[in-house]
């Protein structure tokens, strides 16, 4: 079935536009001599099975049925396919301590170049807004990537497909001016008194220089600064648009950390849960309950504040059993969430201070704060105090703000500090139950190397690993069995009733497992419901679910960092944009363990994402440089086999035949960028280092770059040969197949495996071809070239590959009306039009005439003549062969049946020969042979010429054709088959002559499907001497057409259908 769709893509792309379907049908019909095989697959109609096909789209316009294919990556949907066969995340064997164990990696660095490498950007722009939100930009990086501290890739640009977006800046965003005006701003807003404002504008001026000091931390500079500042209660708010800033005081001065306050449960749910609200002051109850009159079950809902409870999915047959349910329920959550532990202490303004900022920075989106709660008393052991929002709300790096009864946190950007004191941004869509997962923090060693499997591939410049084999992938690894545990068990109750763009949430995949996603975007299909895209978030794929199969993601499971960084392949820049979606580099690196190492000499200016070097966790071998290679040849080059329909441009053609083609894929598109680019360089600074002394046995085999004295430009090219004193040399330019002479001391040639990796060993786009014709023609180049120009596509079939593996191939050109004309059939009736044409045909045919003994001889030979009718008769012919209206050729009806007979016996005699007892000097013009053709059979034929014994002109005297043969091809005839005459007589339609000057091909070819190999009969209106060969005539014949209820006279049905005008 690939193949079937193959062929059909191969018809349809070289079209520019949608093709019809009937038009579809006939033309693959036509180049592949079959009807499109549908029904062999299993689909009741052509529609059904071109619409199984992603690649092809139908379309209706007005009643018909066009078909288009779509312009995509060869590959992409097979590679998705393959990515998705990965099942869920499986906890890997335990290696030890990996680094001790792993090999020594081999140095592979990609040869010096000028400048630094330019990298395509990615084409998925769904995977974009893993970081970016609606409301809020986010930082540019799905991951917090923390290196070394002399390693040179900090403060550096997003991936390429996160390059919209800007990562927070901590080190550059206050400015002493900004905290002057804040500082004036909150003085008039009454929140420091006059005496402190100038001490505490001191103290955030010297915090805002030791923020923007690199090496010296945020926690230090905080910490100091509060150690040494006593805030009153005005003076800790940090503005008017502070959502909970209030006029009530509160000391929040440094004191040794007390205990918490215990909350002491006494048994009884229902008391436990209301003294518990009470406690934290978390709103008022609500609970009600109603019967279902069907089941005769009840239900019971409680809500607290915004939080909502429900006794469904389970059954309770009593009011009492339902509420009881519930109410378990609401206070377990409820303790999850605000429970605190009897033996922690309360954090100090300080840590808090200290801490907070460094966590939020990593939820890119904003966070609860119920949850920070949570995760910072997991985290620290310690318990935040109540005031502990207004506390951390003095810091000029947090944003707070009130959403209904709630509260949520972020981390402040750039463009978004000191700005409290203006209007509130507008709250991201959240619901109370979102959770927020922590960006994946990534550790390289000192050494710059960490352990990492390869979760997903989108292309060279953009690879998703996990670190593994650390404590937080093991802690990972551990949280996703029990996640896997507690969805099975529960998923009936945790299905998400609101699907929040952004918010994090647990998918159940086709095998049943489980996965954390962000939701990238929400849609409603009507009545097919919603479908959201999700972002896997500990893998890097993307994929579309319905909206029933997201579930809510509990904070227990969303503790652990996002699992998923991105890095990008270093020195293989060039290959990012054509190796999308590659099969390779999916079965190199897919689910795979690496060594990466970061590149941190091929670092751009605006390079965010680390470029990496790869190595294989077992031999140590650079990946980069294998992929280098690999991802070359696969983009490169051409799939040729046979019966391959593809569009190809021919770049050259050579007098002994050959044909080169290029097939201009992605590919071939970047090399051309790849040689601009590198002529560039060149022109601008010449690499002289590299030159090197040009020499038979050094530049074997070699690719060099070097310039072209018919257009000045650059090009790859091979020397292929050399003249005996080695001051001349032949080049053949590879990426195009023509030829050159150079003189080897004045010619500069650049060895490209010196100047670039790539460029040398991308494949040569100059394929060899050849044109199946039966007969060269002796102005081929001119012909060809004629009919397939350097600036035009053409279609090519591959037939067959010869002994060399040259393909044999037919080629097709798309005329204005979009039909299809073989070339292959227009030059061989071009080669005959031109033996037997007006212009220099009368002279070849006049040489034939006097060939040797200068007698005239008859097309027919020695043959007898057969019988005509008498002028203005009317005979039945039968039409075996035509070239145009003026040159047809006519078997007379009523001797067909001997014509048959003589032609089986003819099999009979010579259907075992296999040599010639002739010699040369026997062959003579006008004698008749036997000869075999290419159909197998045997014929008698006329020698016209003799030229060689490689080459005899001839004539099938009883089928009109003319041929070339060999000596070995003829045969004496025995005198018995010399009895019937002649049955091929010369013909031209009377009654009409070409609309222009000369017959054209296409209405030559027209003419063939109209006559050729049909009974006719026909009116002799006059016979004629043939102008080419004086011993033959020409019948001037009316041909009509009686094979319908209504006669056609072929003259009329030619000028009404413009090919012919009336003379």
């Amino acid at each position: 079935m690939e193949a079937v769709i193959s062929c059909i893509r191969g018809v349809l792309v070289c079209s520019k536009h949608p093709m019809l379907l009937r038009q579809l049908e006939n033309e693959y019909r036509q180049l592949l001599g079959d009807r499109i095989p549908y029904a062999q697959f299993g689909y009741k109609s052509l529609e059904e099975f071109l619409s199984s096909d992603p690649s092809l789209r139908l379309l209706n316009n007005n009643g018909d049925l066009y078909v288009q294919a779509l312009l995509k990556a060869e590959s992409a949907h097979i590679v998705k396919m393959k990515m998705k066969e990965k099942t869920k995340t499986k906890k890997p064997t335990s290696r030890g301590k990996l680094y001790a164990r792993a090999p020594p990696t081999a140095k592979w660095q990609p040869h010096h170049k000028s400048h630094k490498a330019k990298y395509a950007k990615t084409t998925r722009p769904g995977d974009l807004s893993f970081n970016q939100f609606v409301n809020y930009k986010a930082p540019s990086v799905p991951s917090k990537v923390v290196l070394p501290e002399n390693s040179s890739l900090n403060q550096r640009n997003v991936p390429p497909r996160f390059q919209k977006q800007s990562a927070p800046a901590v080190s550059k965003w206050l400015q002493v001016q900004d905290v002057k005006q804040e500082s004036s701003n909150n003085a008039r807003n009454g929140h420091y008194n006059n005496n402190n404002n100038n001490f505490v504008a001191d103290r955030l001026k010297k915090t805002a220089q030791d923020c923007c000091s690199p090496g010296v931390s945020r926690r230090k500079t905080i910490s100091k600064m509060m150690s040494e500042v006593s805030l009153e209660k005005s003076e800790r708010d940090s503005g008017t648009s502070s959502p909970i800033s209030d006029d009530s005081a509160c000391s929040v001065g440094f004191s040794p950390n007390p205990k918490v306050p215990e909350f002491v449960p006494v048994g009884d749910p229902k008391v436990d849960l209301k003294n518990f609200v009470e406690y934290h002051k978390l709103g008022t109850i609500e609970i009600t309950t109603a019967n279902t009159k069907k089941h005769k079950m009840f239900l019971c809902k409680i809500q607290i504040g915004n939080h909502k409870y429900t006794s469904y999915p389970e059954e309770c047959r009593t009011e009492q059993e339902a509420e009881s349910f519930c109410v378990r329920e609401a206070y377990k959550d409820l303790t999850e969430k605000y429970g605190r532990r009897k033996s922690l202490v309360l954090a100090c303004d300080k840590d808090i201070l200290e801490r907070i900022p460094k966590m939020l920075e990593k939820h890119n989106g904003g966070i609860w704060e119920w949850q920070l709660q949570m995760d910072y008393c997991e985290k620290y052991h310690e318990q935040l105090p109540e005031d502990w929002l207004k506390i951390i709300d003095s810091s000029p790096c947090i944003h707070v703000q009130k959403v209904v009864d709630n509260y949520t946190l972020r981390y402040c950007k750039p463009d978004e500090a000191l700005q409290k004191g203006g209007p509130a941004s507008p709250p991201k869509s959240m619901t109370l139950t979102d959770v927020s997962v922590p960006s994946s923090t990534i550790e390289f060693s000192e050494d710059g190397k960490l352990w990492a499997e390869v979760q997903y591939v989108a292309s060279a410049g953009e690879v998703w690993c996990a670190q593994i084999d650390t404590d937080e992938s093991a802690k990972f690894h551990a949280m996703c069995d029990k996640m896997e545990a507690f969805y099975a068990k529960h998923k009936a109750s945790l299905r998400a009733q609101v699907v929040n763009r952004d918010g994090y949430y647990v998918v159940e995949r086709d095998d049943g497992s489980w996965a954390r996603v962000r939701a990238l975007e929400v849609i409603d299909d009507g009545e097919r419901g919603r479908t959201v895209s999700c972002f896997y978030i500990d893998s890097g794929e993307e994929e579309a679910h319905e909206a029933e199969r997201l579930y809510q993601l509990k904070r227990q499971f969303a503790i652990c960092q996002a699992q998923a960084f991105v890095c990008r392949l270093a020195g293989l820049e060039d290959l990012y944009e054509i190796s999308n979606y590659s099969e390779a580099l999916l079965r190199i690196l897919f689910s795979s363990q690496f060594i990466l190492e970061v590149a941190s000499d091929l670092i751009a200016d605006d390079d965010k994402v680390p470029p990496v070097y790869m190595y294989n966790a077992e031999t140590g071998q650079s990946v980069n440089e294998e992929l280098l290679h690999t991802l070359t040849m696969e983009s490169a080059s051409p799939n040729l086999t046979t019966m391959t329909i593809v569009q190809v441009y021919v770049s050259h053609v050579a007098s002994n035949g050959d044909l080169y083609v290029q097939v201009r894929t992605r590919g071939f598109e970047r090399l051309l960028q790849l040689l601009d680019e590198l002529e560039a360089q060149i022109e601008e600074n010449p690499p002289v280092e590299v030159l090197e002394p040009l020499e038979p046995k050094t530049s074997r085999n070699r690719l060099y770059f070097g310039r072209s004295a018919e257009d000045d430009r650059w090009y790859r090219l091979k020397i292929i040969d050399w003249s005996p004193n080695q001051q001349m040399a032949q080049i053949h330019y590879v990426d195009y197949g023509h030829t050159a002479i150079i003189e080897v001391k004045s010619t500069v040639l650049y060895p490209l495996d010196k100047l670039d990796d790539v460029l040398n060993v991308y494949p040569l786009q100059a394929v060899k071809t050849r044109m199946v014709l039966e007969e060269l023609p002796a102005d081929f180049v001119a012909v060809t070239s004629k009919v397939m120009t350097k600036e035009e596509p053409v279609i090519m079939k591959i037939i067959r590959f010869d002994d060399e593996g040259t393909p044999l191939a037919e080629f097709f050109r798309r005329n204005a009306d979009e039909s299809l004309l073989c070339i292959n059939k227009s030059i061989a009736m071009e080669n005959e039009l031109t033996r037997n044409s007006d212009n220099g045909a009368c002279l070849k045919r006049k040489t034939l005439l006097n060939a040797k003994n200068s007698k005239n001889v008859p097309s027919g030979g020695k043959l007898g003549a057969p019988p005509l009718p008498r002028q203005h008769e009317c005979f039945e012919i039968h039409v075996p062969f035509a070239v145009n209206p003026y040159n047809f050729f006519v078997q007379p009806l009523e001797s067909q049946q001997r014509l048959h007979e003589l032609m089986e016996r003819l099999q009979e005699r010579y259907g075992t020969v296999l040599y010639s007892p002739l010699t040369i000097d026997e062959v003579a013009p006008g004698n008749i042979y036997a000869s075999k053709f290419t159909d197998g059979n045997w014929y008698r034929t006329s020698v016209i010429k003799v030229i060689h014994s490689g080459s005899i002109s001839v004539f099938y005297c009883d089928f009109g054709y003319y041929a070339n043969v060999t000596l070995q091809q003829l045969i004496p005839l025995d005198v018995e088959f010399m009895e019937l005459p002649y049955q091929a007589i010369k013909a031209k339609l009377a009654g009409i002559k070409p609309k222009h000057s000369n017959w054209t091909m296409e209405h030559c070819e027209e003419f063939k499907k109209t006559v050729e190999r049909k009974h006719f009969y026909s009116i002799l209106l006059k016979i004629e001497k043939d102008e080419l060969y004086e011993s033959d005539i020409v019948l001037n014949l009316m041909l009509i057409d009686t094979s319908s209820p209504e006669d056609v006279y072929i003259e009329k049905e030619l000028i009404r259908k413009g090919i012919a005008a009336e003379a």
